[in-house]
């Protein structure tokens, strides 16, 4: 995580590349996967970070935090109907 903030603060042109691997060596490492998605969403990458909260959804769908999350950035991306379910559940 720190080498990923610091890649981005460097303005690296790939600074996921080793989280992206180590969320893909750990995929069932919940907290890794969550900070991963946070950082895909604080950097404008909505699309990657909706998938990864959409793996997080998975396995735990009643989560009110991921679902909030996860509802606004179905929003962003003009995915209303996906939003407004998320946001109901």
């Amino acid at each position: 995580m720190l080498w990923t903030q610091l890649m981005i603060d460097q303005s690296s042109e790939s600074p996921f590349i080793l989280l992206a691997k180590t969320v893909a060596a750990y995929p069932d490492n919940q907290e890794l996967r969550l900070q991963y998605a946070r950082l895909l969403g604080s950097e404008g990458d909505y699309a990657s970070a909706q998938t990864q909260f959409s793996i997080l959804l998975e396995r735990d769908p009643d989560n009110a935090e991921l679902l909030s999350t996860a509802a606004l950035l179905d929003f962003e991306l003009k995915y209303f109907d996906a939003a407004l379910q998320k946001f109901r559940h």
